[in-house]
C-alpha cells in the first residue's frame, strides 16, 4: 500500500501486549500506526495525526471507551474519526452503550486477526462511502453497504470515486437487498417486490444478479441456494 494513501489509525490500550500485537498486525496491514495508553494522550495525537479511526479498549486508565467516544464526537475537529472498539467488556449493556455513543463496530477478545482486519476494512470502507456522499450532492435516500454507495434518488451506486450506472430493474434489486443486509430473501420475495403485477420468472433474477455482479465486482451477493440471494458482510 503506498503510504501517501494509508489510512491511519490511533490504537489505544493499556495492555503493552496487545499494543504491541496489535500495532504489528496492522502495520503489516499498510495502515500509518500511532499508539496510546490512555484516552488522553489518544486525544491529543489524533489532533495532530488526523487519523480515519480510532481503535480503543473499553476499559482505560483515565475514562471510560464512551466518554472518550463522545469527547471525539463532541469535537468538530475529531467528529469524523470513526470509532471502533475491541475489548474485554462482553456485556451487552456496554455494547449498547458504545454504539448509542456513536461507535461504528463493538468487538470483543479474543478476535482472529484476519477477522479482525476485515471488520477493520468494512468500517473504512463505509465511512469513506458516506464521505463521498457528503462530498457530493446526493440526497439522503441511498443505502451504505461495504465500499457502496447505493442512491436511490439518482439511481447510481457508488464504488469509492466510480460512479456505476445500472438499469433500473438492477438497481432496485441492489437497492432493496441493500436495504436488509444479512438477510436471506428468497426469489419469490425479490419478484414480487421488484416485478410486482409483472409477468416473470425466477431465471429473471438469477439474470439480472449475474448482470449486477459483473458491474459491482464479486463479494457483496452471495447466492443461497435453492433459497435466493443475500447482501453478506
Amino acid at each position: 500500500m503506498n503510504m501517501k494513501q494509508a489510512k491511519k489509525i490511533v490504537l489505544i490500550d493499556s495492555d503493552s501486549t496487545v499494543l504491541k500485537i496489535l500495532s504489528s498486525n496492522f502495520k503489516t496491514e499498510g495502515y500509518e500506526l500511532k499508539a496510546a495508553f490512555n484516552g488522553k494522550d489518544a486525544v491529543e495525537i489524533a489532533n495532530s495525526f488526523s487519523p480515519d479511526l480510532i481503535v480503543t479498549e473499553m476499559v482505560l486508565p483515565d475514562m471510560d471507551g464512551t466518554q472518550l467516544c463522545q469527547a471525539f464526537k463532541s469535537d468538530e475537529r475529531l467528529s469524523n474519526i470513526a470509532i471502533v472498539f475491541l475489548t474485554n467488556r462482553s456485556e451487552e449493556y456496554a455494547e449498547v452503550a458504545a454504539l448509542k455513543a456513536g461507535a461504528s463496530d463493538y468487538i470483543t477478545k479474543p478476535i482472529k486477526l484476519a477477522v479482525l482486519n476485515l471488520r477493520i476494512k468494512n468500517v473504512l470502507a463505509k465511512k469513506s462511502a458516506i464521505l463521498a456522499a457528503d462530498n457530493s450532492t446526493i440526497k439522503r435516500d441511498s443505502v451504505v453497504f461495504k465500499d457502496l454507495l447505493i442512491d436511490r434518488d439518482s439511481y447510481v451506486v457508488y464504488k469509492g470515486d466510480k460512479k456505476i450506472q445500472l438499469p433500473r430493474k438492477e438497481f432496485e434489486l441492489l437497492f432493496y437487498m441493500g436495504k436488509n443486509p444479512n438477510k436471506i430473501i428468497p426469489r419469490k420475495v425479490l419478484l414480487n417486490e421488484i416485478w410486482s403485477g409483472e409477468k416473470s420468472i425466477s431465471r429473471t433474477i438469477d439474470s439480472h444478479i449475474m448482470k449486477i455482479r459483473k458491474k459491482i465486482g464479486e463479494g457483496y451477493i452471495n447466492t443461497v441456494i435453492g433459497i435466493g440471494y443475500k447482501l453478506d458482510y
